[in-house]
């Protein structure tokens, strides 16, 4: 029994869960086999759980406007092109300098109280 559970489990981690699948569990048309399965990988997988209750609370068409609206915004974001602006200086560089400055203005500071004041 414990070896049957075993690659029960093995099985498990590896089936993907896909939009149709998750939609015949919600629609009811899933074999009691499959049924069982999917069960037991939302016993296992609590953001699965929580996907298919959520889910449980759209309609279909609900469900595909938001699938829809998703991808959309995954392609625009993800479309080849688009590229992240990149700074001439890394801030690492820009860090240092900044203590360089802030050194220059404290020992022309100094300088300025030491020769000129006194």
């Amino acid at each position: 029994m414990n070896r049957q559970n075993d690659k029960k489990r093995k099985r498990s981690s590896d089936f993907q869960i896909t939009e149709q699948y998750l939609m015949l569990y919600l629609e009811g048309k899933m074999s009691p086999e499959e049924q069982h399965h999917f069960e037991y990988l939302m016993e296992q997988d609590p953001f699965l759980r929580d996907a298919a209750e959520g889910l449980s609370a759209l309609s279909k068409k609900e469900v595909t406007n938001i699938v829809m609206q998703l991808n959309a915004g995954l392609r625009k974001q993800t479309r080849p092109g688009k590229r992240r602006v990149r700074f001439f200086f890394s801030q690492k560089l820009l860090i240092w300098l900044a203590v360089w400055v802030v050194l220059l203005l404290v020992l022309m500071a100094w300088w300025y109280i030491q020769i000129i004041l006194a």
